[in-house]
């Protein structure tokens, strides 16, 4: 994926102009250079694959909650967006919904 690359080159970039002075730091840096070769290396279908597994949507949910506080939903409002946005999660695929869906 053209966008991860260039996120990957420029990590990349900044790790060698500004190199951490720990090295806890230098450790952490270089974990996520790995991890952004290795997701630049992927399709958009391997991307939506590993969305299906599930593994992020505690953290769709975390962003989905400070959003809804952050405009000011009721609390009803937001527990029928969380529960649908669970339903969505369990129902429908990643792919489906995100190519689906426009604003």
């Amino acid at each position: 994926m053209y966008g991860i690359k260039l996120l990957a080159n420029s990590h990349r970039k900044m790790m060698n102009e500004y190199p951490s002075a720990t090295e806890e730091g230098r450790k952490a840096a270089e974990r996520e250079q790995e991890t952004l070769d290795w997701l630049a290396e992927k399709t958009v279908d391997d991307i939506y694959t590993i969305y299906d597994t599930g593994m992020f949507n505690d953290i769709t949910r975390a962003y989905m909650i400070k959003a809804m506080k952050n405009i000011g939903l009721t609390e009803e409002q937001k527990c029928r967006v969380l529960e649908e946005l669970k339903w969505l999660q369990d129902t429908q695929n990643a792919e489906t919904v995100s190519r689906k869906t426009s604003i």
